[in-house]
């Protein structure tokens, strides 16, 4: 194996939606800039990123990581560890990580594992039993992994309190997201188109938030603060981007509320980024997370943020000065909501903290940097 590089890299991730593909589709796309060759294996979930995996060239291998029993899965890992040419598995969520390893311990020289933890969730689960059972399942697989990266420091310190055998290969390396900043006349230009797109009034305030549709992302909470705010002020709209298992339930709980006239579900969007510009408010009600994309993409967007005051998104937002945070619940996301509307001109010193903050700490090449000095260390 090449100490200097060039590297051989399997990124593996369980799906090509969510935050943690778009993680492994830029990373890829910079490491292979750096020389350095990639190959990714993933659920052909996401027509669109699958497409521009591709259109990098980037090889892409199909497989059935999101099912219930991923046999298939496991198997295609093992043979592909044992043909030999990787340099390094990078697994990403645990799920990934969930069959990648057992596979690993198959290979008699298989290549050194790197698990990138996007948000410990067993730190999460409301029950006490699966929290001890996947705590100890990571700390049993923890002996065969050659360095864990945390995204954020939450996720850092939610790791470790689990596995702290893991301390001497953990390493904490934020995630980023590319720095493409539009200009205000940009913003406008795609505010107004998509907003007459959607025949939205003129006057319409667009609260929206980006996200799996999943218990996660709390968007029912969202639903619920905004119907409660939506009785004093009409001309509020409640954009929600993204898709999952949650949906049909939250279409469902708008309705029930009398809110479905107001509140739009847009489903996946190949480009979902630039929907940002639209939005007066992105709000990210999420019951924890790892180190929130969706944020920074709001942040690059000249979009103010509210986000729940839960791991992940305290390690981002500075209250009241490059965002807000909510308590956590339905009343605090409403009082939120209501502080930001009655903020004004605030918002706009607190949309040029955001950006400031954005291009501080949050670059692809440094995150590219560190990564690629992580596959470094563990081959030395």
């Amino acid at each position: 194996m090449p100490l200097n590089g060039p590297f051989h890299i399997l990124q593996v991730v369980a799906s090509l939606q969510g935050g943690a593909a778009w993680h492994v589709f830029w990373l890829s796309t910079r490491l292979r800039a750096r020389g350095h060759t990639v190959e990714i294996a993933a659920p052909a979930d996401n027509p669109s990123l699958q497409s521009r995996i591709l259109a990098q060239e980037i090889p892409f291998h199909e497989i059935p990581l999101h099912t219930l029993v991923p046999w298939e899965a496991a198997a295609f890992l093992a043979r592909r560890m044992a043909e030999g040419g990787l340099t390094h598995v990078h697994v990403h969520g645990h799920r990934a990580a969930a069959i990648a390893r057992p596979a690993r311990l198959w290979i008699r020289h298989a290549p050194p594992l790197v698990y990138t933890i996007h948000g410990y969730h067993p730190a999460h689960y409301p029950n006490p039993v699966s929290r001890r059972l996947f705590n100890a399942w990571e700390r049993i697989f923890a002996l065969s992994t050659a360095a864990f990266i945390c995204v954020s420091p939450s996720a850092w310190q939610e790791f470790l309190a689990a596995v702290p055998t893991a301390r001497p290969r953990a390493f904490l390396i934020e995630n980023a997201v590319p720095g493409r900043t539009p200009g205000a006349e940009d913003i406008q230009l795609l505010r107004q188109t998509i907003r007459d797109a959607l025949a939205l009034p003129q006057d319409s305030y667009v609260i929206g938030s980006v996200a799996r549709l999943h218990w996660q992302k709390g968007v029912d909470r969202l639903i619920q603060a905004f119907h409660s705010l939506s009785r004093h002020r009409n001309n509020l709209y409640l954009l929600i981007i993204g898709d999952g298992p949650e949906r049909t339930n939250l279409e469902r709980m708008a309705e029930r509320l009398g809110i479905a006239p107001h509140c739009i579900f847009t489903g996946n969007r190949p480009n979902a980024r630039y929907l940002y510009a639209m939005m007066d408010l992105f709000v990210l009600p999420s019951r924890w997370e790892g180190l929130p994309l969706t944020i920074l993409e709001a942040w690059n967007a000249g979009t103010p943020v509210i986000a729940t005051d839960v791991s992940g998104s305290r390690d981002l937002i500075q209250h009241g000065v490059n965002g807000f945070l909510a308590d956590d619940s339905v009343e605090g996301i409403a009082s939120a909501i209501l502080r930001a509307l009655q903020s004004g001109p605030d918002l706009t010193a607190m949309v040029q903290n955001a950006r400031r903050t954005l291009s501080r700490r949050f670059s692809l090449s440094r995150m590219t940097a560190q990564t690629e000095a992580v596959y470094q260390q563990v081959l030395e």
